[in-house]
């Protein structure tokens, strides 16, 4: 019996734990029940709201990235959103007039044919002018015809799965009115003046205007800004100032995380044009995930925040507006005084007082012309010669170097070698004390006390990097400067060119939309910069600014042949440094400066290979005008010519083929510039242009000059007549950092290409 009991206790207790829990579970609900209940769950709470603003977070990253990578498909991409707007569209006007009391949500009925009216206008350009549109690039008018749409969807969408319910939920407190005008101050402050303000301070004579110009030109715009988002925060209702209040505060956090916690690297303003825009290209799925993350992960912390933390908003707004303007200020006191009042020139209608001195031939001693042309790719000779072969002949004694590699990226890195020899090639820099300007400095005087040393003269157009009081101060008369921008005026006067004068740059402009560039998502950085060129400024603002940084080399160079003189003076070495050939590139097919157009209507670009080719074309064109006159001057034997680049352009066209490990999209940028021009006219030389695939450098430069002047100490032999190597190993570096970093620092970060012999067999290519 005891054992009879206490085994029918022990199965009573099993049937208790196990067999009636099974049974339970049997009846419970299933996993899709159990989903199902949590979404209801979440909905109860009213995060319907939250979850489609995550969902359209999702779908715009998923349309850019589509638009980025497959543009030729995305197509379907606005079909299928067109239709899903429509169709959402419609339920939400039946649903609005089915609802009670219609004139309580009469701003939703308004602010729903707004956006449409943006669309249809958007759809017109999409149908009809995105081909002709000088605004817009196509990408962006696609992009924005879609965003358009799914702000619709989002929209309609929100509308109708809360039945046009109004949260009732308000910020809590009474100073959300002076938090959103404070906040919308600060963010227009921010947009226009302080975050330019730091991209002025890093390099104030490439902004071309002086501090107070910058902030007279862009105050009118950041009042306007604040003006009308305060307009608009008093013209809604209290649901509406709340979101106002949350959009605003979210902008901020955002930008934040974006400049300090997830800033990506493209490089420095060359011009207009990011030096490193290649890696837009390159930007991984991730990543936009990623701004979908940072986007909504700020709308939710502002919203947490004024819910429940909304006494500590203000101070927390107040600590990163004092943060900012601190940052602003020692970015400032970091500068040199001296750049707070760069002069611009004016467009003087008269030549300047050293034109004749500065461009003066020698009839009875011999001349020098050392033409530097930035970006000039060597390839681009080829091209020349197949399309015009004629210039064969009127490069008459010319020899083209169809073989040469840079010696390194940028102008800063490549300049001492180009005149100071292998000794400053950037592998030997970093072995050298000082800064990079020293080294600069420090090569131009070897150059300079090598010429000088043999009784020329040195004349210098356009100094890159050198400081001409200090040049005045080392030689006196001896080196002579001008300047290309000097002559404008006068070239405008001689062939009735319309004056573009300095009131038409708008230079601030440019550094206002690096700040949003700098501010925005990874999914719109590429769209925003424009393939380029920047959204909304490219017609207004920089067709203008290309027209007139054209004018200044092209102005000067088309003058050369009605400046020059020629008497009996001593001998002298020009230097012309022109950047005719340096991005943005501003000549058309037919070699006339862009007015209110792109150098080639196809490619649509101010930086493409077609457009450098037209630049580099229409300089051979002055410089055979040159050599002309220097015929019918009887100076043409006497003079020896070189030129060359200093490296070649970005829009990687340049004739060089890669071996299979190094074709990708970060080799093929960072080679873009490693095949350069260099053809020479020696004293007395004559014929048909001649080509020699001898592999050269443009660190060679300085050899062949001076040997040509009967100098073989300074630099050695003349590298084009020394027995002929084939196998000649040459490197190519890359800058890493910037190139502001190399002329501050002592040592600088290169990345190094490896060539052997023939710099277009991709087997001699190889990586350090």
């Amino acid at each position: 019996l005891l054992v009879y009991w206490t085994m029918n206790n022990v199965f009573s207790l099993l049937k208790n734990l196990v067999f009636e829990r099974s049974a339970e579970r049997k009846k419970g609900p299933g996993l899709a029940a159990v989903c199902l209940q949590i979404v209801r769950k979440y909905l109860a709470r009213d995060r319907s709201p939250d979850a489609l603003f995550v969902l359209m977070l999702l779908i715009v990253g998923g349309q850019s990235y589509w638009l980025h990578r497959f543009d030729e498909s995305f197509k379907y991409g606005i079909l299928v959103t067109t239709v899903v707007g429509s169709v959402l569209s419609l339920l939400f006007l039946v649903g609005y007039m089915r609802a009670g009391r219609p004139e309580r949500r009469r701003s939703a009925l308004i602010a729903f044919f707004v956006v449409w009216g943006f669309f249809v206008a958007f759809a017109y350009i999409l149908l009809y002018e995105r081909r002709q549109n000088a605004y817009l690039s196509n990408l962006n008018i696609k992009l924005i015809s879609v965003l358009i749409q799914d702000v619709l969807i989002y929209f309609t969408a929100r509308w109708l799965v809360s039945r046009g319910a109004v949260d009732e939920v308000e910020v809590r407190g009474t100073t959300h009115g002076w938090l959103f005008v404070t906040a919308t101050v600060f963010f227009s402050a921010y947009l226009f003046l302080l975050y330019p303000m730091l991209i002025y301070f890093s390099s104030p004579v490439d902004v071309e205007m002086t501090l107070g110009t910058l902030v007279a030109r862009n105050l009118p715009s950041a009042t306007l800004l604040a003006f009308v988002a305060i307009g608009v925060y008093r013209l809604v209702g209290a649901r509406g100032r709340r979101r106002a209040l949350e959009v605003i505060l979210t902008l901020i956090v955002a930008t934040l995380v974006y400049n300090y916690l997830v800033p990506g690297d493209y490089g420095i303003l060359d011009e207009f044009s990011l030096r490193k825009a290649y890696l837009m290209d390159e930007t991984r799925a991730v990543l936009y995930l990623l701004d979908v993350i940072v986007i909504a992960g700020a709308y939710f912390l502002v919203k947490k925040a004024l819910r429940s933390w909304s006494s500590i908003v203000a101070g927390v707004l107040a600590a990163v507006i004092v943060g900012f303007c601190v940052h602003t200020a020692v970015s400032a006191a970091r500068m040199d005084r001296s750049a707070f009042v760069i002069a611009i020139p004016e467009e003087n209608s008269d030549l300047p007082a050293e034109s004749q001195e500065t461009h003066r031939f020698s009839r009875n001693g011999k001349n020098v012309v050392f033409l530097i042309a930035d970006m000039f790719n060597g390839n681009y000779m080829q091209r020349i010669l197949a399309e015009h072969p004629e210039y064969s002949a009127l490069l008459d004694g010319f020899t083209w170097y169809s073989n040469t590699l840079s010696v390194s990226s940028t102008s800063a890195t490549s300049l001492p070698a180009l005149l100071g020899g292998w000794e400053y090639s950037p592998e030997n820099m970093n072995t050298l004390p000082g800064t990079g300007r020293d080294k600069i400095a420090n090569a131009v005087d070897t150059f300079y006390d090598a010429v000088l040393a043999r009784d020329y003269d040195v004349v210098l157009v356009d100094p890159l990097y050198q400081n001409e009081e200090t040049l005045w101060q080392d030689y006196g008369g001896k080196v002579k400067t001008t300047h290309a921008s000097a002559y404008v005026g006068y070239w405008q006067s001689r062939r009735n060119q319309r004056p573009r004068g300095e009131s038409r740059i708008r230079k601030n402009r440019l550094l206002v939309m690096a700040t949003v560039f700098q501010s925005m998502p990874y999914m719109a950085k590429p769209r925003v910069y424009d393939a380029g060129s920047w959204i909304i400024f490219r017609k207004s603002y920089q067709f203008d600014y290309i027209a007139r940084k054209t004018a200044r080399s092209y102005g000067y160079l088309d003058l050369l042949p009605e400046i020059s003189t020629a008497d009996d003076a001593p001998g002298s070495v020009k230097v012309v440094y022109t950047q005719l050939t340096h991005e943005p590139f501003g000549v058309t097919r037919e070699g006339r400066i862009v007015d209110q157009e792109f150098p080639d209507p196809e490619t649509r670009s101010f930086t493409d290979g077609t457009s450098a080719y037209y630049a580099a074309k229409k300089l051979v064109d002055f410089v055979i005008a040159w050599t002309d006159w220097m015929k019918r001057e009887g100076v043409y034997d006497n003079t020896y010519i070189l030129i060359t680049a200093d490296h070649g352009n970005n829009s990687m066209d340049n004739g060089l083929a890669l071996p299979r490990e190094l074709n990708t999209p970060t080799h093929r940028y960072q080679t873009s510039s490693a095949n350069i021009l260099l053809v020479t006219k020696g004293f007395g030389a004559s014929g048909p242009l001649r080509v020699e695939d001898r592999m050269m450098s443009n660190a060679d430069t300085p050899a062949l000059i001076l040997s040509a002047l009967g100098d073989t100490s300074t630099y050695g032999g003349d590298p084009a007549s020394e027995p002929r190597v084939s196998d000649r190993v040459l490197k190519f570096t890359y800058l890493l950092d910037d190139w502001k970093d190399f002329l501050e620092d002592e040592r600088a970060r290169y990345g190094t290409y490896v060539v052997r012999g023939n710099i277009y067999d991709p087997q001699n290519w190889q990586k350090e």
